[in-house]
Parts: structure tokens; sequence; C-alpha cells
């Protein structure tokens, strides 16, 4: 499953170079979590691809709105894994100490978003 990963992100990566997104995927084996950012044509784009393509299970939007200034604007597509040692972390923004992004709310996403983009700095 690793190998597969890696090659979507890879492929993530140079489509939304050539795209000028940018953004961060957080995932365990379970559960992607991805914040995008870019032009709003790009991003329905890429929301119509990820919607059509078959490796998605109810994929969700959780929020949509518009920056003013990009929080991932180094990364083309950060990666990020939870381990087991971030549980603590987790566990500040979800009722769980499992990540399950189905478990958290809207505003418990968007704090966890946020805390991640400090930890890039």
């Amino acid at each position: 499953a690793n190998i597969e990963v890696a090659r979507i992100l890879e492929q993530a990566r140079r489509n939304n170079e050539r795209n000028d997104i940018t953004g961060v995927l957080v995932l365990n084996e379970n559960y992607f979590l991805q914040s995008i950012e870019g032009a709003r044509p790009d991003i329905n784009n890429l929301l119509k691809n990820l919607i059509q393509d078959d490796r998605h299970f109810s994929l969700q939007i959780v929020e949509c709105c518009e920056v003013k200034q990009r929080r991932w604007n180094e990364w083309s597509m950060k990666y990020l894994t939870l381990k087991d040692e971030d549980k603590d972390y987790v566990l500040k923004f979800s009722d769980s100490n499992k990540f399950n992004p189905y478990l958290m709310s809207t505003s418990q996403i968007i704090m966890f978003i946020e805390a991640l983009s400090e930890l890039q700095k």
C-alpha cells in the first residue's frame, strides 16, 4: 500500500506544481486528510478528478473558503504520516486517539490543519 501512496503522491506533486496548487496530505493506514490551495478553477478541476478517481471512498469536502495568503506555499504537496507517537497530538483535536477525520468536527479539522501548518515553520 505504501508504494501505491508514494506513487499517488509523486503524481500529485507533479500535477500540483504544474497547476500552482499547494497543500498538505495527512494520512495513516486508513484515512487521508488533505488541505489544498490554489486558484478556484484549478481547485475545482482537481476536485473533479479526485471525485472520479475510484481509489477514493466517501470523499467529503470539509470546508471550502477563500484565503488571503497561502499556508502551504513551500509545498506542492507536504506529506505527513501520523505515527503512534502523534496520538497525544491527535487527541487534542478529536474525541479519539486514532486519527479518523470522519469523527472530527469541521472546526476540529481546521484547528488540526492550522496546528500542522505551525509545525512546518
